[in-house]
């Protein structure tokens, strides 16, 4: 009996002390950013054009990335982060991370919309950039794919629209 009243004390102790992470595997440390810049807008090397997330939508295309914008203003606006392995975008506007959406077909598949709360495989993408020092391409962690601007979409809506699908760089992939 007194043994079961000292490991009671005990076990309590431990609970209220905040020792219970450190009974077993410790947490893996919080992945934070080694840097952001929240004034961060991209343009289509292709088109010429901002990229905008596209808040007046909704459903399944609320925050869709087009790039279509002749001017930037807040729809153009997100901050990229720089972690130790890999990018996150945000848009400035709504406050969301932006997703490489894998569980949509056809086109929607692997569509960019800043619509997650968290970080998860699919927020991750990374950031290579090219000779010149501002142009640069992503591609995405979650399906290893490049994202392109969808000049060629006949599709009603998301012309124009982000999409992590390729496999090769060309000028649909650029951005500046």
């Amino acid at each position: 009996m007194r043994l079961k009243k000292v490991l009671a004390t005990i076990a309590t102790t431990v609970v209220m002390t905040g020792l219970v992470g450190a009974v077993g595997a410790s947490p893996a440390a919080a992945d934070t950013p080694v840097g952001c810049n929240s004034d961060f807008t991209m343009y289509s090397n292709a088109n010429k054009k901002a990229v905008s997330a596209e808040l007046s939508y909704t459903g399944s295309v609320y925050g869709l990335l087009r790039a279509r914008s002749s001017t930037v203003g807040p729809w153009e606006k997100f901050t990229l982060c720089k972690y130790t392995t890999y990018y996150t975008i945000k848009s400035n506007a709504n406050g969301l991370y932006v997703s490489v959406e894998l569980g949509m077909t056809g086109p929607y598949n692997g569509i960019l919309r800043a619509r997650s709360s968290a970080v998860g495989p699919w927020e991750k993408l990374t950031k290579t950039n090219i000779g010149n020092g501002w142009q640069f391409y992503f591609g995405s962690q979650a399906n290893n794919k490049l994202v392109s601007v969808e000049l060629g979409e006949t599709y009603t809506g998301i012309a124009a629209s982000l999409r992590a699908r390729a496999t090769s760089l060309g000028n649909w992939e650029v951005l500046g």
